[in-house]
């Protein structure tokens, strides 16, 4: 999945993991946040948390196609049955 989406992307794969941990980190967050209830994650809100990290150097569009690549393999997965999250 990973060669994909930098073949896709043109990013590194090292680049690739960093955005998914942010992505991670971001998601843990706001369902600490939530305390139990149903969580909507915005796009533009995490691309935008993303680009703020000092670690990242990449541009918004990137950052948004890494995650769309991410999330369509996700998806594309689950309707598989293969579980998105261990």
């Amino acid at each position: 999945m990973m060669q994909y989406i930098a073949d896709k992307t043109k990013a590194s794969q090292d680049t690739i993991t960093l955005v998914l941990k942010h992505e991670q980190a971001f998601n843990n967050k706001a369902h600490e946040n939530a305390k139990g209830k149903d969580v909507d994650i915005n796009g533009d809100d995490l691309a935008d948390n993303i680009l703020s990290r000092k670690d990242m150097k990449l541009n918004e569009l990137t950052v948004e196609s890494i995650l769309g690549y991410w999330n369509g393999l996700l998806d594309e997965q689950e309707s598989y049955g293969v579980r998105r999250f261990s």
